[in-house]
């Protein structure tokens, strides 16, 4: 006779799923799943039904686990999404819209009295649309893996289709990859290279991944790298994408990126005065091939040049279609080198592309010595010199980012040279005052940024 049947095992971090309770009478305000169809429960609920969404607090979140769960949920993950929407939200069918916040959940935006309970509300489309790849675990190929108790193996990566298994030695065939960021290379240097966002402290505080309510502040939940099965591609918060050429690394961070930027979102001659001077540090001057100069808006970031030791995320591999692979870390020692980046923009969108222009007068090593590099990288050392040297001097770079990693601009702007930046003196004097005035009072100014300009003033020195 056969015993009881064994209940399957939990994914990291989560407790066993409660049995179901008898059915209940159908409540006509609750929601079903059949309405996860529609857009009024799209990628962002809150937003959908014109609450305030304040960044990083539960709300925002919470529309960012929402978003991944219901690209892939299947009909009992549905149920169980319209279960949590029916705790939060109540349907109202006079209007004005649709649905709004019950009265416990009226108040939770950048804050909570409640975390406990939005902890399991977000724990459960983090399991829905998310997998888990263990960084620190050795990739064994065949049923048993992963070999760690009470683990689903459905939500974690197989070799097969998601991870890389690196040797622990440099050889001649270790693949280089690239990353850019807006820290310079003293930051990075000062910072022992680069950390998940979840584990650097001031910014898991600034964003609220530390909070008592965010999933990631879980120990046995942050200590795995997330993939976003929806998208295809790595959490921006547990895993540090890297990409695997130069040119692609170049559109990062994106110039729509608000958290790095803040910019208004439309073309340079649309700003009026206030915003080009809250972004004065962003001006340059410029010249283009026809010999003219122009005031354009521009940033600067630092590309550098890492191999990675220890687990990879795959990403294109698991069906991702940008080229890039993620990784948890990426330690000094493993950056060969870095390279200043100044990027002069041809619009306010990604697509519309840019011209970066690379300082190899400040481009370095990250030991400063070829001898030490040689000893540190060993039989990637050739390969990684030949490499930097070539995108060292590359000249400028004319691309744009997009989907399937750079393309041709959507704006054409011929940029051949940049003449000062930051710009400064009579011809960004002139480029001011030719701008229209704008909003009148700190508050309507504020409004018109779409109130970005709130956390780039706290930023400023």
């Amino acid at each position: 006779m056969s015993g009881p049947p064994i209940a399957p095992p939990v994914a990291p971090g989560f407790a066993p799923k409660a049995p179901r309770a008898a059915a209940a009478p159908v409540d006509p305000l609750a929601f079903r799943a059949v309405d996860l169809q529609g857009n009024d429960l799209g990628a962002a609920p809150f937003a959908n039904q014109a609450i305030h969404v304040e960044d990083f607090g539960v709300r925002y979140w919470f529309q960012y686990f929402w978003q991944e769960a219901k690209m892939v949920a299947t009909q009992p993950d549905r149920e169980a999404m319209a279960a949590i929407v029916t705790q939060i939200f109540i349907k109202t069918p006079g209007g004005p819209h649709k649905y709004a916040c019950r009265p416990a959940f009226q108040n939770d935006d950048y804050t909570t009295a409640q975390p406990a309970v939005w902890l399991e509300f977000l724990k459960t489309l983090l399991r829905i649309g998310f997998r888990a790849v263990d960084p620190a675990q050795a990739v064994a190929i065949g049923p048993q893996w992963p070999p760690v108790p009470q683990v689903a193996g459905h939500h974690f990566m197989t070799q097969a289709d998601l991870r890389q298994a690196l040797p622990a030695k440099y050889t001649a065939d270790t693949e280089i990859f690239w990353r850019a960021e807006s820290r310079t290379i003293e930051r990075i240097i000062q910072q022992e290279g680069t950390k998940r966002q979840s584990d650097v402290e001031f910014l898991a505080k600034e964003m609220q991944i530390s909070a008592p309510w965010h999933p990631f502040s879980v120990p046995e939940i942050n200590r795995y790298m997330w993939y976003r099965l929806g998208q295809n591609d790595n959490d921006y918060y547990t895993a540090i994408s890297v990409a695997v050429d130069f040119k692609t690394a170049l559109s990062f961070p994106k110039i729509d990126e608000k958290r790095v930027y803040g910019f208004p979102k439309k073309p340079l001659e649309e700003w009026t005065r206030d915003e080009v001077r809250l972004h004065q540090r962003n001006m340059a001057l410029v010249t283009l091939t026809d010999g003219s100069e122009r005031i354009m808006l521009a940033t600067q970031t630092t590309a550098y040049m890492c191999v990675v030791r220890g687990c990879i995320i795959d990403t294109m591999t698991a069906g991702g279609g940008f080229p890039e692979k993620g990784v948890s870390e990426i330690p000094l020692d493993q950056i060969f080198a870095m390279l200043p980046v100044t990027r002069i923009h041809h619009g306010p969108e990604p697509t519309d592309g840019f011209t970066a222009f690379i300082d190899h007068t400040k481009s370095r090593l990250t030991t400063e010595d070829f001898k030490k590099s040689m000893d540190l990288f060993g039989e990637v050392y050739p390969k990684c010199k030949d490499e930097y040297f070539k995108q060292k001097y590359c000249g400028k770079v004319v691309s744009a980012w997009a989907h399937g990693g750079t393309q041709e601009p959507a704006i054409q702007v011929p940029v051949s040279r940049v003449v000062q930046f930051p710009a400064s003196g009579p011809k960004l004097d002139a480029f001011i005052a030719a701008r229209a005035a704008g909003a009148l009072t700190p508050a309507q100014f504020i409004k018109a940024s779409g109130g970005n300009v709130t956390g780039l003033l706290k930023k400023r020195p």
